[in-house]
């Protein structure tokens, strides 16, 4: 299953005293889909190394309850517990679903 948007497609509406921006996302194997902008939520690009995470941070993490060795969703994290030391490296984190 692709997660990643085949094509977008942003318009503007305008209703009585303001504009609001609605984009059209289209997914590999579903009908297009129009969501605010501020439903769309932003994607991972930056890959950081445990030694740059520090205890009381938000991340963005990939998991998957079902079959944690693959890929899953995109889920916001807080950092609550940091081992790291030059043989063992080591994060906890609460993981936000939904």
């Amino acid at each position: 299953m692709n997660h990643f948007p085949k094509k977008n497609k942003v318009s503007k509406q305008k209703s009585k005293n303001h504009f609001s921006i609605i984009i059209s996302c289209r997914y590999e194997d579903d009908d297009p889909a129009k969501v605010q902008v501020k439903e769309v939520r932003p994607r991972c690009r930056t890959k950081l190394a445990i030694d740059d995470m520090n205890v009381g941070e938000f991340v963005m993490v990939n998991y998957n309850y079902d079959e944690p060795d693959a890929r899953g969703y995109w889920y916001d994290a807080l950092i609550t517990k940091k081992n790291s030391t030059r043989t063992i490296k080591d994060i906890t984190a609460t993981v936000f679903v939904g």
